[in-house]
């Protein structure tokens, strides 16, 4: 335990800590709650748990954003649907809005992933929130895998992975 302040020979514990001396803001995505439903597939649940947990997703936990999708499988994973519903999560605690996810769905689709990645770019540059959640550097990494050989199926990975994206994002916040 940590101690930060004394007088007349007593000491408090610092204010940033309980005296459990856990800390008191665990990143809900971290949580044996999400990940347990996570590894259950409860999706649904998941997206309702997390709307109402965004404020405790404060920062994108490294194993998301250094998480991969295999490109070279043309069906969707389990593994990367839970990705996909932890990058939702994410996005929505955010404040994250789709019109820019969408627009860069739409340059997928067509097929232009070099002008994807440059949208990509302006869209980090433009909106703080982008930035902060760190998707457009994992996305700049899946558009980059997808600039070599077999680009199509390549291309269409992704458009599936963004659909799903898209649509537990929706889920988590209707309005948008």
């Amino acid at each position: 335990m940590r101690y930060q302040n004394f007088s007349y020979n007593k000491f408090t514990p610092s204010r940033n800590q309980h005296h459990s001396g856990r800390n008191d803001h665990q990143n809900w995505l971290e949580s044996e709650e999400a990940k347990t439903l996570l590894n259950e597939g409860k999706f649904i649940e998941f997206c309702k748990k997390a709307k109402e947990k965004g404020k405790n997703i404060q920062k994108t936990p490294q194993n998301l954003v250094n998480s991969s999708i295999d490109l070279n499988n043309p069906s969707i994973t389990f593994d990367e649907l839970k990705i996909a519903v932890q990058w939702a999560a994410v996005l929505q605690a955010k404040g994250f809005k789709m019109s820019s996810l969408r627009k860069i769905f739409e340059i997928v689709s067509s097929g232009k992933v070099e002008k994807a990645k440059f949208i990509l770019a302006y869209e980090v540059g433009r909106k703080k929130e982008f930035a902060e959640s760190a998707f457009g550097e994992f996305l700049e990494k899946l558009l980059n895998n997808a600039s070599n050989n077999e680009k199509d199926k390549k291309v269409a990975k992704i458009k599936t992975f963004l659909e799903a994206v898209i649509a537990y994002h929706k889920l988590i916040n209707p309005k948008d």
